[in-house]
C-alpha cells in the first residue's frame, strides 16, 4: 500500500504535529481505563509516559541507533514537549475559542439629568 493512503506513517510520526495528534487520541481513549487502576496519576504525567514509549518506537522504526543513550534522553525531553502540545489540543477541542464571545460589560449607573445640565457629559457624578 502506498504511503499516501496512510493516515500515520513512521516518518510522519517523527513530526511534532502528527505525534501530538496521536498522543491526544491515545491518551483520550485509554485514560479512563488507566484511572481505574492508577487513580493517583495525573493525566499530564500519563501523557508524558505514553509519549516517551511511542517516541522510542518511532526512533527505532526510523533506524536510530537504539544502543545509544542519546536516543532515550532526547525521547524523554521531547516527550514533555509533545505531551504539552497534545494537552493544548485537548483544551482547544473541549473549549474552542469563539469569535462571537459575549463581552463583559460594566453596570453603569446613569442618573437623570439634573436641572440646568445640558447633557450627561456635563452632569457631575457624585
Amino acid at each position: 500500500m502506498e504511503s499516501s493512503y496512510q493516515l500515520f506513517s513512521w516518518e510522519g510520526l517523527s513530526t511534532v504535529g502528527s505525534l501530538s495528534l496521536l498522543i491526544y487520541l491515545v491518551v483520550q481513549h485509554t485514560k479512563t481505563l488507566v484511572d481505574k487502576f492508577i487513580r493517583w496519576m495525573p493525566t499530564d504525567v500519563y501523557a508524558v509516559i505514553v509519549t516517551y514509549f511511542i517516541l522510542v518506537l518511532v526512533n527505532c522504526a526510523n533506524g536510530a541507533d537504539m544502543q545509544s543513550w542519546k536516543v532515550y534522553i532526547l525521547s524523554l525531553f521531547n516527550s514533555f514537549l509533545v505531551a504539552s502540545i497534545s494537552g493544548q489540543i485537548y483544551i482547544k477541542s473541549t473549549n474552542p475559542p469563539s469569535f462571537f464571545k459575549k463581552k463583559e460589560t460594566q453596570d453603569i449607573n446613569i442618573r437623570p439629568l439634573q436641572e440646568g445640565a445640558q447633557d450627561n457629559k456635563t452632569q457631575e457624578f457624585k
